[in-house]
């Protein structure tokens, strides 16, 4: 572990790429190494103080509780195949079926967060999204990369329907290069959240932030000549998901789910 002290703290971040801690924001204490081994490292230099970590059982405490309630709580929406589909149920089915060594491609804007909490990968460095700064439109070549790279692993990219409208078109060459990858696109008509059906065409009177309602992605993949599935409910989900992973060129998934969006995932601190 190295640290690097300067005379006022304004933030610290800890990383084990070290040429990562001054990308976007200056750092004032920087901590380059592996997460485990430095906050051990921490631990160790924090015995003696005057009130240590693990004494602080109201403190804990809390925390616990809070854990736990946030834990049921997302565990109940992974559980809801209510009609139509919601996100953490979508996402963590996909996450079920998904080889132990996939390389996860995940970008969106609520596709990529509450993809963080129910799409798990399990090997280091297996995962790549959009990140802290959002920059949509990089799932298609991440997943083309990563599969050129890792030709004998399943690459699976999980996308927002409107993440998957700035580059969609580079499935062409995921077909051209015959790339094991499955592209799962999250379609609730629009960024954020859409409409369920166009009643008018009128600009003036649409949400800036729909999208046409059921646009169907799935065929963009078959005119390219790869394999394309469409799914509404929750019983097609269980069957077409392991479908499209087994295919051994690229397929795409295009999922439709309630375009009013999330509901709130994290149980709040106030009353």
């Amino acid at each position: 572990m190295t640290i690097s002290r300067k005379t006022h703290k304004t933030g610290g971040m800890l990383d084990i790429s070290e040429e990562e801690l001054q990308t976007n924001r200056r750092v004032d204490v920087p901590l380059n190494g592996d997460a485990k081994a430095v906050l051990t490292q921490l631990l160790e230099r924090a015995v003696g103080l005057s009130a240590p970590i693990n004494t602080r059982e109201s403190w804990w405490g809390k925390l616990r509780s809070k854990c736990e309630q946030n834990i049921a709580l997302i565990d109940k929406k992974m559980k809801d195949k209510s009609q139509p589909l919601k996100y953490h149920y979508v996402l963590s089915t996909i996450s079920k079926y998904l080889p132990r060594d996939a390389i996860i491609i995940n970008e969106g804007a609520n596709t990529m967060d509450i993809g963080r909490v129910t799409l798990a990968n399990h090997l280091p460095r297996t995962r790549l999204d959009a990140g802290t700064l959002g920059t949509m439109g990089v799932g298609a070549g991440y997943a083309i990369a990563s599969a050129v790279s890792f030709p004998n692993r399943k690459v699976v990219a999980v996308v927002g329907d409107s993440a998957f409208g700035f580059s969609g078109f580079e499935t062409e060459v995921a077909v051209r290069y015959d790339l094991p990858i499955t592209f799962f696109v999250i379609n609730n008509n629009g960024i954020y959240c859409g409409e369920s059906e166009l009643k008018t065409r009128n600009p003036t009177q649409l949400l800036p932030t729909s999208l046409t309602p059921n646009t169907r992605y799935d065929l963009i993949m078959t005119a390219f000549g790869g394999t394309g599935y469409y799914v509404t409910d929750a019983a097609q989900l269980e069957e077409i998901i392991p479908k499209s992973l087994s295919c051994s060129g690229p397929s795409l998934v295009n999922i439709i789910i309630d375009s009013q969006g999330p509901t709130p995932s994290i149980v709040n601190s106030k009353k």
